[in-house]
């Protein structure tokens, strides 16, 4: 179905079981997804999608999917090329790696109204993020929500120039079907314009980090290997933490 469908044409796929089945997308596209079940092969084992393209737009509309790729690196969608644009509207992404995964040659990701839950189950070793956004132009987070993780990653970790999290719930807390694993809420790992206003931040005890958000604390993978200058607006959110300090901590 993608393979035929004209470059910039929205394609509606057939509601059913894609066991086995992944997607690799090498053009602007739209794809609607209602009523797509168990879609779970890797495709050369990055992602159930695999959005591979230079200055390309695919929309993703109403995903869910039950994913279960385990393996290190693995991401419900990942995102390669020369400034590529994503949009994922009205997803519920469960059970992997990764959720979002970019590489670092610029473009934007737009997540609206979408969820991701339990990542980061990952097999054998491997520090992994629900969303990790590399060296990319602008990471919108829009009324999304990110829960009961499992892994020792960021909840959301960003390298883009911009990053703007809005009307958001970041929870990494136990649940009922999570113990809570995870590091900082956010990683700004290099810098740049951190917007993050209306959200809810949940910080576990479980968490590796005393620290809930970090800007510009890296310098190796960023532009030029430096932090840029950086902005950050933090603006009428709501942060409970139920982290105690450690021992060894100041």
């Amino acid at each position: 179905q993608v393979d035929a469908a004209p470059e910039g044409s929205e394609l509606t796929l057939v509601p059913g079981d894609y066991s086995g089945q992944g997607m690799k997308i090498t053009k602007s596209l739209s794809v609607n997804m209602v009523g797509v079940q168990n879609m779970n092969a890797m495709q050369n084992d990055k992602g159930i999608i695999n959005f591979e393209c230079d200055g390309c737009t695919l929309v993703v509309n109403d995903w869910k999917t039950d994913a279960k790729c385990r393996f290190k690196g693995n991401a419900v969608i990942k995102m390669t090329g020369n400034s590529p644009n994503l949009v994922v509207n009205n997803a519920n992404f469960n059970d992997c790696s990764v959720g979002i995964l970019t590489d670092n040659r610029g473009g934007t990701v737009e997540i609206n109204d979408s969820s991701f839950t339990e990542m980061g189950k990952t097999v054998g070793w491997g520090v992994q993020h629900v969303i990790y956004a590399g060296t990319i132009d602008r990471l919108d987070f829009v009324r999304s929500y990110i829960g009961s993780p499992y892994g020792r990653g960021h909840l959301l970790k960003s390298r883009a120039a911009i990053t703007n999290i809005i009307d958001s719930t970041l929870d990494g807390r136990r649940s009922d079907t999570s113990p809570g694993l995870h590091a900082r809420a956010i990683d700004y790992s290099c810098g740049g314009d951190l917007t993050m206003t209306g959200t809810f931040i949940g910080y576990s005890d479980y968490t590796d980090n005393a620290d809930m958000v970090s800007v510009g604390t890296e310098t190796v993978g960023c532009p030029g290997d430096t932090a840029r200058a950086s902005s950050v607006k933090l603006e009428d959110n709501l942060w409970i933490v139920d982290r105690d300090r450690s021992d060894d901590e100041p």
